[in-house]
């Protein structure tokens, strides 16, 4: 359980050979920002805006569902649960009904030349129906939860994560 309770809290994101992101959690789920900035640094707020916004309609499952643009304030905030990933196909992957599902949001604030990206854990479900439960609970009481449960919950942000890695990697922006 410790050990998954390590990777809970931590998740790296391998942007290129040379450099990771690293994802810390607090115990509320807020992870730290991190500002990524533009391989051109001609590009200006509003093409970095537009960019992101076609790569989320074009990877996101059911973009409009859970994609929310802000485009006075250049902001796109993506909510949802973890099983919906950018343009990674998880068919072969059925998670069991009684485990959790976790909703989160994730906030890229775009700028000149760079932006930033802030994920945070909002809560649980199982059947549609939310659960009142956050990450403090479960690093407190670890012995409600089983090992297919906390795989479950990691398998779920890896896979947001490995999906963010892609649009890095493909795009024109780098991590600062």
């Amino acid at each position: 359980m410790k050990k998954h309770l390590t990777i809970l809290a931590l998740f790296l994101l391998t942007i290129n050979s040379y450099s990771q992101i690293c994802f810390t959690f607090d115990t509320e789920g807020k992870s730290n920002e991190f500002e990524f900035k533009s391989k051109d640094p001609n590009l200006d707020t509003k093409d970095l805006f537009e960019n992101a916004l076609d790569w989320t309609n074009k990877y996101y499952v059911m973009p409009q569902l859970v994609v929310d643009e802000n485009r006075s304030d250049r902001i796109i905030t993506i909510s949802g649960g973890l099983y919906k990933t950018f343009d990674i196909d998880v068919s072969n992957y059925q998670p069991n009904e009684k485990i959790y599902n976790s909703n989160y949001i994730l906030t890229i604030k775009f700028y000149d030349s760079k932006y930033t990206v802030k994920y945070e854990h909002k809560n649980f479900s199982v059947n549609d129906e939310t659960i009142s439960l956050s990450l403090t609970h479960i690093i407190q009481n670890p012995s409600e939860y089983n090992e297919n449960w906390i795989k479950n919950y990691e398998y779920r942000v890896e896979r947001l994560i490995y999906s963010l890695t892609h649009y890095m990697e493909t795009s024109e922006l780098v991590y600062k």
